[in-house]
């Protein structure tokens, strides 16, 4: 698929069929609906039907029920019972009167069957069934509705179970002329009769189902013959078949739990194309005492809704085929045309075809999309053009380019070269500057230690003076002792005189003791003279010590300095040595880059020829086809020589002024920018730094 054309009309197609899909779906969904409202509609008529002819029923049975509670006879039967109490002689009143009013009735009403009529003595004995020649039976167990109108006194229609099956029942009260109560009368139908009144079709029918629970009262002293529920009906469920409005009821489908729950709510269930609705019978007490089934056959309906539904879906791929063809044909005629004229316009441009053409009138995008091609066209003609003489100055350029990259190839190469030499030398600087740092280390640790053993000596010299001050001191004391030992000792020797003999001892120890008196003072004399002498030989010495310790200091602090800064000038000749290696590595990658640059440079000629060559083959004028005319036939002369040089012999040139003429036609020559590129060889030895 490789027309937009026909992808369009796919994707109309497509969003069509979703459409189409959407609306029969929603169609046939309402046909759905609309069926099943009808027939839900159609079953609750037909439902409704049945119960307004069980009102009917009711309604007429109630007034036959009056007309029998008003005749004389009936009144004077009944007093006649209250005199006698004798139901048989009683009961006879009545049935010499019934017979022809039965007959007045069913002929007045056009009824098909003469009505039951049914008379009670209070509270719920039978008095008489005009029908048959059973009288006096008990009422009082089955009969609720017997019982309660001869409480009340009031009118009943009710649907009730009695000894015959389901029977649509209306008491009348009866009254004698003082509207003293006598009793009450009945007129019965049975579900059976009314059941086949219902206006019913091949497709319906209205069953009766009865409760089993109350099968005894429907069949309790009464003959097989005098019901209409029999023993033998099918059973389903808790529930006996009774009566139908005809023969089409499919019993056999029936679920026994679904007519089970129809005792309880109206239900509704499904088999096949066969439809069940069913609701409750309620007898007078409120019981549900039985269920009532409307079966429908829906196949008629089926087959109606099948109809339209494929008249539906029918008539919706029409219109979707309709509607895809107009589509298709739409998008060849204003989309896929138009499109492939524009193609054919870019193929002629990509062959190198820049002629001007006549653009699309049209105002939407395909329109736009001609004229945008030919502006296209003409903006590349200008662009040719210029390429044309960009290419002859990159071809000129490109030489001196080269040349260039020739010089600066040798200027890297001679760089790298002087850079080396550099970093020799540097490294060398480094060496030096490294060992006087060392030195100027070692010289800082001697000045240091010098200087604290100056410092120390000075502190020792001080305190050396101290002593010698603290013994000149104590010269002094003891010259001060010899003189007072001296006087003593002069003393003494007078006490020794003034003693005579006795004193000459004491003399003699006087006169050592002056002797021994001045000799000390001669060794504290000469001991002052030595500590003075020391005194000021350590003055002087403190003094010169105290003059170099501060130049000692200021050798030391230079020497700091000194190493300090070979510290920081190794540091800087370190870097200046980092920073020369880096140079010497980008003096390599620029001699590397030059040898690319050049390489580059060559590249760029070719790529220049290239670019011309290729620029050649772009149409912008009849002058071009000419030039392209000469250049091709100047290419087969080339090769026609080239042959005949093989074969040893020379051909006759072809004229070109004869040849040329056929080839003005448009040529279909395909652009090729076959610029040459470099391969990953040329590169990879160059780009690896």
């Amino acid at each position: 698929m490789k027309q937009i054309g026909t992808k369009i009309s796919l994707i109309i197609a497509i969003t069509a069929i979703v459409i189409f899909s959407i609306y029969s779906y929603f169609n046939i969904m309402h046909l759905y609906q609309n069926s099943r409202d009808n027939e839900s509609v159609y079953v609750a008529d037909k439902i409704l039907d049945y119960k307004e002819l069980i009102n009917a029923s009711k309604e007429k049975a109630l007034w036959i029920s009056s007309i029998y509670s008003d005749l004389s006879a009936a009144k004077q039967a009944y007093k006649a019972y209250q005199s006698s109490g004798n139901v048989q002689t009683s009961s006879l009143i009545i049935e010499k009167e019934v017979t022809s009013i039965n007959h007045t009735i069913k002929k007045n009403l056009n009824l098909e069957n003469i009505p039951k009529v049914h008379f009670h003595l209070p509270p719920a004995i039978s008095f008489i069934r005009c029908w048959t020649t059973k009288r006096g039976d008990d009422l009082s167990t089955f009969r609720a509705s017997v019982l309660t109108i001869s409480e009340t006194h009031q009118p009943i229609t009710t649907i009730e179970i009695g000894r015959g099956g389901f029977e649509l029942r209306a008491l009348a009260p009866v009254f004698d002329e003082a509207k003293n109560y006598l009793g009450s009368v009945e007129t019965l139908y049975t579900l059976e009769a009314i059941l086949q009144k219902i206006g019913t079709s091949q497709n319906e029918n209205f069953s009766v189902f009865m409760d089993t629970t109350y099968l005894k009262i429907a069949t309790e002293l009464l003959a097989e013959n005098a019901t209409n529920v029999k023993k033998q009906n099918q059973r389903i469920g808790k529930l006996i078949y009774v009566a139908s409005s005809n023969a089409n009821l499919k019993k056999q489908v029936i679920d026994a739990d679904y007519l089970n729950s129809a005792l309880a709510d109206t239900v509704q269930m499904q088999s096949d194309s066969i439809g069940y609705y069913s609701f409750p019978i309620k007898d007078f007490a409120g019981n549900s005492v039985g269920v009532v089934v409307f079966q429908y056959d829906r196949r008629n309906n089926v087959k109606s809704l099948s109809q339209s539904v494929f008249f539906n879906v029918a008539f919706s791929l029409s219109m979707l085929l309709v509607f895809v063809v107009i589509s298709f044909l739409f998008t060849r005629i204003i989309i896929t045309s138009p499109l492939i004229n524009n193609l054919k316009q870019l193929k002629k441009v990509e062959e190198g075809n820049l002629l001007p053409e006549k653009a699309s009138k049209r105002k939407d995008e395909i329109g736009k999309l001609s004229r945008f091609t030919e502006n296209m066209k003409a903006r590349l003609i200008e662009i040719v053009k210029e390429i044309r003489g960009i290419s002859g100055n990159i071809t000129e350029n490109s030489k001196n380019f080269e040349a260039i990259s020739e010089e600066m190839v040798s200027n890297s190469n001679e760089l790298a070269a002087s850079s080396e030499e550099l970093a020799a030398s540097i490294q060398e600087m480094v060496a030096s500057i490294n060992q006087n740092k060392e030195n100027a280390l070692n010289t800082e640790q001697v000045v240091l230690k010098t200087s604290q053993i100056i410092s120390d000596g000075f502190v020792t010299m001080q305190k050396t003076l101290s002593s010698f001050n603290l013994i000149t001191e104590k010269v002094r004391m003891i010259q001060e002792i010899a003189v007072k030992i001296d006087i003593l000792s002069i003393n003494a020797a007078l006490e020794a005189k003034k003693a005579g003999d006795y004193g000459k001892g004491f003399s003699v120890v006087a006169q050592e003791i002056r002797r021994l008196s001045d000799f000390s003072n001669q060794s504290s004399e000469e001991i002052s003279a030595i500590t003075s002498a020391n005194i000021e030989l350590t003055n002087k010495s403190s003094k010169i010590m105290e003059d170099i310790l501060p130049s000692i200091q200021e050798i030391v602090t230079q020497i700091q300095e000194i190493s300090f800064a070979s510290v920081e000038q190794n540091s800087a000749a370190e870097q200046i040595n980092s920073a020369i290696d880096q140079f010497i590595v980008v003096s390599q990658s620029n001699a590397k880059y030059s040898d690319l640059i050049k390489e580059l440079a060559y590249y760029l000629q070719e790529y220049s020829g290239n670019l011309s060559n290729s620029i050649a083959q772009f149409v912008t004028d009849d002058t071009d086809y000419s030039e392209f005319s000469d250049r091709l036939f100047l290419d087969i002369q080339n090769a026609i020589d080239k042959y005949n040089n093989f074969r040893g012999k020379k051909e006759k040139s072809i004229d070109l002024e004869l040849t040329k003429k056929p080839f003005y036609e448009k040529p279909k020559q395909t652009v090729n920018l076959n610029l040459k590129q470099p391969s990953d060889k040329d590169f990879d030895s160059n780009w690896n730094l």
